[in-house]
């Protein structure tokens, strides 16, 4: 595994392969995928040291352990960002995320490379995301380089 690994997963699929087609070409991203009945064995391995979340926007098709609420976003001590795609968010709690410090984007329509791209630079640190808030960003910023081994720690 690369140094500065980052973890990206998701839960049950994605809305579009090319996501993963772009993010596999890079030897620093380790992508895990979860199922609504995955095991709470390999639910406890992978959130704890996930950077980023792909999410659905679908209720329905996502158990509610995997909606970004707080009881996910607290197993999840290093997540930096949830991304959606579809219409809307529903699957987010707006306010539990940004308590959390973390930032939510989504990406409607038909640009599925731009879900991977931009995902890509945020755990690059190219760019800060593309938040509902952008004033916010600077509050995200440190906590984002220190997890995603962009600076030193103190």
């Amino acid at each position: 595994m690369a140094t500065n690994t980052k973890r990206v997963f998701y839960v049950n699929t994605l809305s579009a392969p090319v996501y993963l087609e772009i993010l596999a070409k890079r030897a620093d991203i380790q992508i895990d995928k979860l199922v609504n009945d995955s095991p709470e064995a390999e639910a406890e391995r992978i959130l704890p040291l996930a950077h980023a979340y792909q999410i659905g926007s679908s209720r329905q098709e996502l158990a509610m352990k995997y909606q970004g609420y707080t009881p996910l976003l607290d197993r999840c001590p290093n997540l930096v960002v949830l991304s959606t795609n579809g219409a809307g968010f529903d699957t987010v709690n707006l306010d539990d995320a940004t308590a959390a410090g973390i930032a939510v984007v989504n990406q409607a329509g038909g640009n599925k490379e731009g879900v991977a791209e931009q995902m890509l630079d945020i755990l690059d640190g190219k760019r800060p995301p593309r938040l509902l808030n952008p004033e916010v960003w600077p509050a995200y910023q440190d906590r984002f380089q220190r997890i995603l081994g962009l600076r030193p720690e103190n």
